[in-house]
């Protein structure tokens, strides 16, 4: 059995992938329907909005005190990731307003090299 630290959510929210830790999230539901009190946040600003203006999923991740919904137009599974795949950004790329992400992970999805960004809820929460 794989070590859930080391699980994590792949998704896509418009042309970009991310990874988010399974420990942190809540639950998935459809994308269209808010819960009400809990706020979304936007990664990428407008970048992220697909085509039709329509998100499939919310991904509602939760921490110690918080719980915030992430949209996504696709998900695409639960993987394992080990420390040694993981590249981790550093300046200039992350700044004052990307802190949350961490690192990018090479991964294969529908047949295509991509590249996913790590998240680490704990920036978003604060985002």
């Amino acid at each position: 059995m794989e070590n859930s630290d080391s699980l994590y959510i792949l998704f896509a929210s418009g042309k970009y992938y991310f990874f988010v830790p399974v420990s942190w999230v809540k639950k998935i539901t459809d994308g269209n329907v808010q819960e009400e009190e809990i706020p979304v946040v936007s990664l990428f600003g407008e970048e992220l909005v697909p085509t039709d203006g329509q998100y499939r999923y919310r991904i509602y991740v939760e921490g110690k005190d918080t719980c915030f919904g992430i949209e996504a137009d696709k998900a695409v599974g639960i993987r394992s990731l080990e420390e040694g795949q993981m590249i981790p950004l550093g300046a200039p790329v992350i700044n004052e307003h990307n802190k949350y992400l961490q690192a990018v992970v090479p991964a294969m999805v529908d047949e295509q090299q991509i590249m996913g960004f790590v998240l680490n809820p704990e920036y978003l929460i604060g985002k």
